[in-house]
């Protein structure tokens, strides 16, 4: 069993062409496993319910983690499933709308093309699997739970269960990081990670770490590594880091050869586009050398930094009694003098 989040186009009354296949994506490789067999793949999209089942269902548990075991975990109380009333599948209780049917090994029909979510058109119709549908449940005044696919990404739900699978394989491998964002406007293509480097070529050994977990190697070619004085959901604190700190020449490494998902817009036209070819990967370096010695590391100048404490209080207080935002202030990096006069 799988839950993913997989597109489904309409090609009927009784028919929905669903984007599997074995070579990129868990269902898919149940999928072949069916098919191996002869035998009809049976399958259910379900719509609503707890939010949680799409934070999981994007990116998608490793194979033979059931996503409901997680989800019930993660909010202490189990997920109450029900039986689909054709196919031998479990639902959430509190689906909204559950689509049920097989998928028959052969019966494909052309799929697309469909603006997806790095926000341009680039593929064209493909043959994709066909979901021949045998049943339709739904509550009385069901809600269909919907986004606009495309620019500005409002699909933001998986971001937060991979910036988590991200940081949990970063952990796992034993790297100091701090913190990990999936920035809003990338995604799912780039991820940010904040560590103080203790080390000579950390950053590249945090890239490898996410090239390679299942999610990161299929949908994130850019990594932009940071000192921990720049929150990586900051989107204009990172993008000052990469203009400040990554050295042109010398800071952004670029690996040419690797898979990038097929919907990238930048990917050549081709009969092996589906599969990713004509990718590569980049690692953007925001990090200060770790050679360079503390006083040389230059001064950063903020509100934090630049004005003794007092005065900050005194400033924070009458902005308070503005009714404006409040200022928020990050703390100095590794080895950033405070500048106070």
């Amino acid at each position: 069993t799988n839950w993913g989040l997989y597109r489904g186009m309409i090609h009927g009354p009784r028919a929905l062409g669903v984007t599997l296949h074995p070579a990129i994506n868990h269902g898919g490789r149940i999928m072949s496993a069916w098919h191996r067999e002869d035998r009809p793949m049976p399958y259910a999209m379900f719509f609503g319910g707890d939010p949680l089942y799409t934070i999981l269902g994007g990116p998608g548990a490793p194979p033979g983690v059931s996503e409901a075991d997680i989800a019930g975990g993660m909010r202490d109380r189990p997920v109450e499933l029900v039986r689909c009333e054709t196919v031998d599948l479990m639902v959430p209780a509190d689906a909204e709308i559950v689509v049920e049917g097989t998928i028959s090994p052969g019966d494909v029909l052309p799929e697309g093309p469909f603006a997806e979510y790095p926000g341009y058109l680039v593929s064209d119709p493909t043959p994709a699997p066909v979901v021949r549908v045998t049943a339709i449940t739904y509550r009385d005044q069901a809600i269909l739970p919907t986004c606009s696919m495309g620019i500005p990404m409002d699909m933001v739900f998986p971001h937060i269960q991979m910036a988590a699978n991200f940081k949990r394989v970063l952990l796992q491998a034993r790297l100091p990081v701090t913190k990990v964002g999936v920035p809003v406007a990338s995604n799912g293509m780039a991820v940010v990670v904040s560590t103080d480097t203790p080390i000579a070529g950390l950053p590249q050994r945090i890239a490898a770490a996410i090239w390679s977990d299942a999610t990161g190697s299929k949908l994130t070619p850019y990594v932009i590594v940071v000192n921990t004085d720049v929150d990586p959901m900051d989107t204009d604190a990172v993008m000052h880091a990469i203009v400040a700190k990554c050295h042109p020449a010398r800071d952004i490494h670029v690996y040419p050869g690797f898979y990038n998902a097929p919907l990238q817009p930048y990917l050549p036209s081709g009969p092996h586009k589906a599969l990713g070819v004509g990718g590569a990967n980049v690692l953007f370096d925001c990090t200060w050398p770790v050679d360079l010695a503390p006083q040389d590391i230059p001064l950063r100048s903020d509100f934090t930094t630049s004005y003794p404490d007092e005065l900050k209080r005194r400033v924070e207080q009458r902005v308070a009694g503005w009714n404006l935002p409040s200022i928020t202030a990050t703390g100095s990096g590794r080895g950033e003098r405070a500048r106070v006069r």
